[in-house]
């Protein structure tokens, strides 16, 4: 009796099905891993709802590879649009290249180390240039599993140039004590500091920095 051997062609397309099933799985196993990862950060911005759109600081939260699930109206305004805009983007798709690196970085180091970090930054974003101050908050589900990362932005440029404004008085006011003969002293009654004008050690025969600003002298 002759023996049929399996038909080659059989055989090939039987194993291109199992690798396309086995593909599928894992295909359907991500996805829904994604899906699970959104609906448990939407349920945690559910529970503060309020918060997370009247609280004045810009607030997002991100999955593992740095796709915007949520982003507040304050967040959104700050990269020069609505939430609607960002909703399911990578960082890549809506700024260069150079800042995307930067946050993904930082999103990696926070959901490696599962601890929460402080960033300081002048921003060059679309509505023009910042100075922000970000906290990143590893998220977890029920299980503690990372899911993700929340980014809470601050937009401290008014402080920055109220400090800055600060700094270039008191240098103007140190220039003009040094170019000036006359003597002078000022005593703060508050903090018990005192500062003695350059003028005012000259005048008893001492270098600027012969005599301390202090109670000593």
């Amino acid at each position: 009796m002759p023996i049929h051997q399996p038909n080659k062609q059989i055989e090939e397309l039987q194993q291109k099905v199992l690798l396309l099933e086995k593909e599928n799985r894992k295909l359907h196993i991500k996805n829904q891993e994604r899906i699970n990862t959104e609906k448990a950060l939407k349920e945690s911005v559910e529970k503060h709802k309020l918060l997370f759109e009247s609280l004045g600081d810009g607030i997002a939260y991100y999955d593992l590879s740095g796709r915007v699930i949520l982003i507040n109206e304050k967040g959104a305004r700050n990269l020069g649009g609505i939430p609607a805009d960002f909703v399911d983007k990578s960082l890549r798709d809506f700024l260069d290249h150079e800042m995307a690196d930067l946050l993904l970085e930082r999103l990696d180091r926070t959901i490696t180390s599962g601890k929460s970090t402080e960033q300081y930054d002048y921003l060059e974003l679309p509505p023009g240039g910042m100075y922000l101050s970000s906290t990143f908050h590893p998220v977890r589900d029920a299980g503690n599993k990372i899911i993700g990362v929340q980014i809470i932005s601050k937009d401290v440029s008014q402080q920055k140039l109220a400090e800055e404004e600060l700094l270039k008085s008191e240098q103007r006011f140190q220039y003009a004590m040094e170019a000036t003969q006359d003597g002078l002293y000022d005593w703060n009654l508050v903090t018990n500091e005192i500062y003695y004008s350059p003028g005012w050690k000259r005048m008893l025969g001492y270098e600027v920095d012969e005599l301390p600003d202090d109670f000593s002298v």
